[in-house]
């Protein structure tokens, strides 16, 4: 899209229509717009805007990206060499680590959450998108979580043991192993 007051080239993200009844939906979507703010680092994705259409539409408004996700690269068998592969880690290390001095936790890191577009010199300049279902490790104004406990969400494939066992559990078979010691 362009946004036509300052003629600059953005991409928008619209919320599925069947899901603006649902509030928890609409709540994720609000807080990656937030999440994403709040970090403000280079390595995040740069959101300016989460509205609704009159017409009951939300979306957020980014910046626009030309480039790919680490995704696309992997199923189309491209091969990385281990330079450019670290490289592109410590970029994603430099985004999570801001994320998590402002207290917010990705809870979605995959490959097609890494996007790599060029910016000056650097090839592989990466973007980290979609904090749509971020932990906040602060309480929200109200003094709740979006999440709960026990709740599990993201991609199974790449979800940390504690985020995919439950806390519960974790500490369950940490005593176990601590137990048979």
């Amino acid at each position: 899209a362009e946004d036509t007051k300052i003629r600059k080239r953005v991409a928008v993200k619209v919320l599925a229509r069947d899901l603006v009844g649902d509030a928890s939906m609409v709540s994720r979507f609000r807080k990656e717009a937030e999440a994403a703010s709040k970090v403000g680092h280079e390595n995040i994705i740069d959101i300016t805007d989460f509205d609704r259409t009159a017409d009951g539409h939300y979306f957020l408004v980014m910046e626009f990206l030309d480039g790919t996700d680490r995704g696309s690269i992997i199923r189309n068998g491209e091969k990385i060499s281990l330079a450019r592969g670290l490289d592109i880690m410590i970029q994603v290390c430099r985004g999570l680590d801001k994320a998590h001095e402002k207290g917010i936790v990705h809870r979605d890191l995959k490959p097609g959450n890494i996007f790599l577009t060029a910016r000056g010199s650097i090839v592989d300049f990466v973007k980290l998108l979609d904090f749509g279902i971020t932990k906040f490790t602060e309480m929200d104004e109200d003094g709740s979580r979006l999440t709960r406990t026990g709740q599990i969400i993201g991609t199974p494939m790449y979800m940390s043991p504690e985020q995919a066992l439950g806390e519960e559990e974790i500490e369950r078979i940490k005593n176990e192993v601590l137990d048979n010691l």
